[in-house]
């Protein structure tokens, strides 16, 4: 009798789909099959019927379901797409409060992820699969470094299983503009004003790199919305798709951009509350709507980073936003001259220690002399931040 000789071992397990590549899983049903007899003689071709057809294709979708990548309808119309910015530090577990709530208002989440390598967009696409042994092992990774309370662990913890596709619009690893990026260091050198000029000149540049990165990622979004159901058919059947796309908060213009060039149904949330801008980052937005930044601004930062009053702000909160807030408050008490009189005295200063430190006593002392109390806890800086500003 006519004996069907198989395939390799390999194809025999593709055939019943006891691999895990979704891509390997070919079965090739279109294939005719050779038929022999017994003494290796040859007795010409025959296709599957259409009962081993429909099995075969049983098999496959069971396989697909089981990958949570089940066959979905083709669709060839983009639907409607709304566009939520959730603006927030990419720091603490605190300023992505408002992530997990966002998340569970979105079908898509774009991610901010400069230099990404497709490997890592596939370790966030399998982190949203659901993928156990991905989840596992970055677990395991972050608990080796001390698994701190940071955005990246409410991230993980949100997106793990959440089956909401995960796309990014950043720029890729390679991309030339990544390259000029400016420093964040920054050493200062002169007198009062050329360290202004300096200071300056340096937010300037930093003001043109997320100018022409914002650019770039609008048009990003525009190229991703287009290739979309390409990607991710399972989208095309729904009335509305929601995207998601979370952004380092100085990135505020990126709001007016999107709006303008790609769809005016975008809104914008915050990740936490409320929204603050140390003065780096106010000076920055002005540079990139082309609006006068002045002296006094430019001062007050400098007196901001020369006594880094971030690493005070830290022992008062984890909030990014409520540090940013205390600085700007804390810097809002001095005018140039007051800042040049101050720079002017710290020059005379031996420090016995670093010169942050010293700068920062000194500062101390001045809010001391005018009678305003420095806060020693999260309550007391509710207080300092309703304190009036002078005027």
């Amino acid at each position: 009798a006519p004996q069907e000789i198989h395939s390799s071992p390999r194809q025999e397990r593709e055939k019943f789909g006891y691999i895990t590549d979704m891509e390997s899983i070919n079965i090739q049903e279109k294939l005719p099959k050779k038929l022999f007899r017994g003494n290796g003689e040859f007795l010409g071709e025959r296709r599957p019927s259409e009962e081993e057809r429909n099995w075969l294709e049983r098999i496959k979708n069971m396989a697909r379901q089981a990958l949570g990548r089940g066959k979905t309808p083709e669709f060839k119309e983009l639907p409607p797409v709304s566009i939520e910015i959730l603006f927030a530090p990419h720091e603490t577990a605190e300023d992505w409060k408002g992530f997990r709530e966002a998340l569970k208002r979105a079908d898509v989440c774009v991610v901010e992820c400069s230099g990404w390598s497709k490997g890592y967009l596939k370790f966030l696409q399998n982190l949203s699969r659901g993928n156990l042994f991905t989840y596992l092992k970055r677990k395991l990774e972050r608990r080796l470094k001390g698994d701190y309370e940071d955005y990246e662990k409410i991230f993980i913890e949100e997106i793990y299983n959440s089956k909401k596709p995960v796309i990014t619009i950043d720029l890729p690893k390679g991309h030339p503009l990544i390259a000029s990026r400016p420093p964040g260091e920054i050493i200062f050198r002169g007198t009062f004003e050329e360290m202004l000029g300096q200071l300056r000149a340096r937010l300037k540049q930093k003001a043109e790199y997320h100018r022409q990165r914002e650019d770039y990622m609008v048009a990003s979004l525009k190229t991703k919305l287009t290739e979309l159901l390409e990607e991710f058919p399972e989208l095309g059947g729904k009335s509305k798709i929601r995207m998601l796309i979370t952004i380092g908060s100085a990135h505020v213009n990126l709001f007016a951009s999107i709006k303008k060039r790609v769809t005016p149904d975008v809104e914008r949330s915050y990740g936490d509350k409320p929204a603050g801008y140390d003065s780096a980052d106010k000076a920055v937005i002005r540079f990139m709507l082309n609006k006068e930044v002045s002296d006094e601004l430019i001062a007050r930062i400098l007196l901001g980073h020369v006594t880094d009053l971030n690493l005070y702000a830290r022992t008062l909160t984890m909030s990014n936003n409520r540090a940013a807030l205390f600085e700007n408050k804390l810097v809002s008490f001095f005018s140039v001259s007051d800042i040049r009189n101050f720079f002017e005295e710290l020059s005379e200063i031996t420090p016995e220690k670093d010169n942050a430190q010293s700068a920062r006593e000194l500062l101390f002392a001045k809010l001391s002399e005018r009678g305003i109390e420095l806060p020693r806890t999260e309550d007391e800086l509710d207080k300092f931040l309703k304190y009036p500003r002078p005027r």
